[in-house]
C-alpha cells in the first residue's frame, strides 16, 4: 500500500514541472497612453541580449509600481494580472 501512495504521489507531482498555468491575455490590446512618451508592446517568452538592462539602468522600488489583479480569460477561467509601471531615473 505503501509503496502504491509512493509512486501515485511521485507520478502526479513529478509532472509540475512540465505543467505552467501562465499564458498571456492577447484582449484588450495592450497600449501606451502617456503622450510624448514613444513605446511598444512586444509579447513573448525569449528575452535577447538587447533586452537586459544593467542594474545602474533598472527602476528600484521606489520608482516601481505594482497592482496585482485577475481577469477572465476567453475559456472563462480566472487569470493573474500584474500592472508594472515606473518612471525612468534621471
Amino acid at each position: 500500500m505503501t509503496t502504491t501512495l509512493t509512486f501515485l504521489f511521485l507520478s502526479l507531482f513529478s509532472g509540475i514541472a512540465y505543467i505552467s498555468p501562465l499564458s498571456l491575455i492577447y484582449f484588450p490590446p495592450l497600449e501606451c497612453s502617456q503622450k510624448g512618451l514613444a513605446c511598444k508592446v512586444l509579447i513573448g517568452n525569449c528575452s535577447g541580449e538587447g533586452s537586459v538592462a544593467p542594474s545602474s539602468e533598472t527602476p528600484g522600488p521606489p520608482d516601481v509600481h505594482a497592482k496585482i489583479t485577475a481577469r477572465e480569460d476567453d475559456s472563462g477561467q480566472f487569470v493573474p494580472i500584474i500592472d508594472l509601471r515606473w518612471s525612468q531615473l534621471p
